[in-house]
């Protein structure tokens, strides 16, 4: 059952009618972020600035609208060897990029499904429901997001950024666990490519 505390972040887990994932997008760094990237958490693209989200999305576009999900970046070090990793450092711009360019992986699909640990249990009658999420730090360690959904957040509120679709499903997993895992999509005009204001 999930009752530890174990924050993954977002976690790619199938699109809207089950067709398979599909391609990551790669976007080439091109600023210093103040914050790290790390895998599973959302990020912006702002004036072609690739940034993390610093809060929660809302259907209102701002710097915190997301573009998709962070799963990886390649770079080149000092000593000319490609690096593949699922974290990035703050200001790692300005560290790496006079060793070739950094490649940022996104995956970006606006009617992704994602798998996601809550702060609090879920019941069943918050399928079809809207929620937040929080927690916009990282694991230096295992480079993974510490992403959750807010569960005090779960409502009918339309600016939230999320509707939950599902549980997710195995005997690890129930609904009203203590840190329920459930299945996540992006609300209508959160995304950046669902939002009708562009940048």
């Amino acid at each position: 059952m999930a009752t530890t505390s174990s924050p993954y972040g977002l976690r790619p887990f199938r699109l809207d009618g089950g067709s398979p994932l599909g391609l990551l997008q790669e976007l080439t760094l091109t600023a210093n972020s103040a914050t790290a990237f790390f895998e599973g958490e959302l990020v912006s693209v702002n004036a072609g600035v690739i940034t993390p989200i610093g809060a929660s999305p809302t259907t209102t576009r701002n710097a915190n609208t997301p573009w998709g999900v962070f799963v990886g970046v390649n770079y080149f070090n000092a000593q000319g060897q490609l690096v593949n990793a699922n974290t990035f450092p703050a200001g790692g711009f300005t560290s790496f990029t006079a060793f070739g360019p950094i490649t940022m992986l996104i995956s970006n699909n606006p009617e992704l499904f994602f798998r996601v640990q809550a702060d609090g249990p879920v019941a069943l009658t918050a399928i079809g429901k809207n929620a937040a999420i929080k927690n916009f730090t990282g694991n230096a360690t295992f480079g993974t997001s510490a992403v959750q959904l807010e569960a005090a957040s779960v409502n009918t509120t339309n600016t939230l950024g999320f509707r939950i679709v599902g549980i997710v499903p195995g005997p690890g997993n129930l609904a009203g666990d203590a840190f329920t895992d459930v299945v996540i999509t992006y609300n209508q005009n959160v995304h950046a490519l669902r939002n009708i204001l562009g940048v």
